[in-house]
């Protein structure tokens, strides 16, 4: 060992001057090119497949920094920023080692993360993100090269970084048999029209009804819950993107709500508990242009204060359970599956 520093020691003597470190630089041309999106970009989320890894250690360029990277940028990605109402958020998926990610923002700074993500997926999150380029390296925890899923999204829900986009989580609102007569969808809508285009912000868009009314919606068909009213709620004119985020309705209340919709082909849906606990959830998977008659019901007879609420975020769907001491008679029976003796 004293032979071989000797010889180090020597030759940088004769050369006069050291190798330079290489530190991550975002001058240099990304390796897998740049990305231009814009707030409520579709499809979403946006992958991009690269390597990932490479010979410099972060630690030694960013304290409290992980993982191995390039010297050159993995992807630059070139932000267009909406209304700030969603995050812009990095991270990665399907990738063959413990992936790392550095990013440096327009403003230059630096942020860095390890398994902030699902599972061991790194992740970075601006809020209110601003306009600019941002740097990214994607790396690996350990010196090994790999590949991973880049991804860019503005989903923020638990399965960011995880195998699938969480469009596909998503189980379409089957189609009702009708078999009675329908609610009158010609007569205006009891709170007004929506009107939103895919990639709308803020998402969600709520808008605050009353529920029920003096219609049984079992009339219509047989997968139909609740009372409803004669005219429809709300009605929402959409009009579709590119379909790579799903088309959800919802409501919220203190009480057992269920809703019935009218598609822009004519199509009759409805629903009492999909979104979980008591409130309920059209999902249309490739939502046409058009018309949508909604109609927010409650379960057992009577009114009651509900939020209506649009969106193509599945972190936003209700999935709370309310407590049982809270519920009615009627909706205590229906919740149980009238298993309970008392309910018969």
């Amino acid at each position: 060992m004293k032979s071989l520093w000797g010889a180090a020691a020597l030759t940088l003597l004769l050369t006069g001057h050291a190798v330079a470190q290489a530190w991550p630089d975002p001058n240099l041309r990304p390796l897998h090119g740049d990305i231009h999106l814009s707030g409520g970009f579709l499809p979403d989320p946006h992958d991009l497949r690269v390597n990932t890894g490479g010979p410099i250690r972060v630690r030694n360029f960013q304290s409290g920094c992980s993982g191995y990277v390039t010297e050159a940028p993995t992807v630059s990605v070139h932000w267009s920023s909406g209304s700030g109402a969603l995050p812009l958020i990095f991270t990665t998926a399907n990738s063959d080692r413990d992936p790392t990610i550095l990013v440096r923002d327009p403003a230059g700074a630096w942020h860095c993360d390890d398994d902030g993500g699902a599972g061991l997926n790194p992740l970075f999150e601006a809020r209110n993100a601003r306009t600019g380029r941002y740097d990214v390296w994607i790396g690996t925890f350990s010196d090994a090269r790999g590949v991973a899923t880049f991804r860019v999204t503005e989903l923020n829900n638990d399965d960011v970084g995880s195998q699938s986009s969480s469009s596909g989580q998503v189980t379409p609102t089957a189609r009702a048999v009708v078999t009675g007569r329908p609610p009158n969808y010609h007569l205006s809508p009891r709170f007004g029209v929506i009107n939103l285009a895919a990639g709308f912000v803020p998402d969600p868009h709520t808008l605050n009804v009353t529920a029920g009314g003096n219609i049984t919606a079992g009339d219509i068909s047989s997968s139909c819950r609740g009372f409803i009213s004669d005219a429809p709620t709300a009605r929402l004119e959409w009009r579709a993107g590119s379909g790579g985020l799903p088309l959800l309705i919802s409501a919220r209340s203190d009480g057992d709500t269920t809703l019935v919709v009218r598609a822009p082909e004519g199509s009759w849906y409805c629903n009492d508990d999909g979104a979980g606990g008591l409130d309920p959830l059209f999902a249309s998977t490739a939502a046409q242009s058009g018309r949508y008659d909604i109609w927010v019901g409650r379960y057992s007879q009577g009114t009651v204060s509900a939020a209506l609420s649009i969106s193509e975020l599945i972190g936003n769907v209700s999935t709370a359970h309310r407590s049982i001491d809270d519920m009615s008679d009627d909706e205590y029976c229906e919740y149980v599956n009238w298993e309970d003796p008392d309910c018969w």
